[in-house]
């Protein structure tokens, strides 16, 4: 396919100066994130395994971390402790 000056979109680019170098990114940040990611989920799951009678307290914790509120406890409204008098 001819562009512009009857020339291919390939030609042009090869023929702009490339002023700066194109280094690969490193591949290095995910794995150590991977690593990472992969201890947590095994230690949390160990100490699942340890401690059987705190799996609740730990799946509400799960959900707390996704964004899920899991609590039962009804919020307080504190009432105004002002007598309710008409200020003349």
């Amino acid at each position: 396919m001819l562009g512009l000056f009857r020339k291919s979109v390939e030609d042009l680019m090869d023929e702009i100066p490339m002023t700066a170098e194109v280094t690969p990114t490193p591949s290095q940040i995910s794995d150590v994130l991977c690593t990472r990611d992969s201890y947590f989920h095994s230690c949390w799951l160990r100490m699942k395994q340890l401690h059987p009678d705190r799996i609740q307290e730990m799946g509400e914790m799960e959900l707390y971390i996704a964004g899920i509120d899991t609590s039962t406890k009804e919020e307080i409204e504190e009432e105004d402790e002002r007598p309710h008098a008409t200020v003349i």
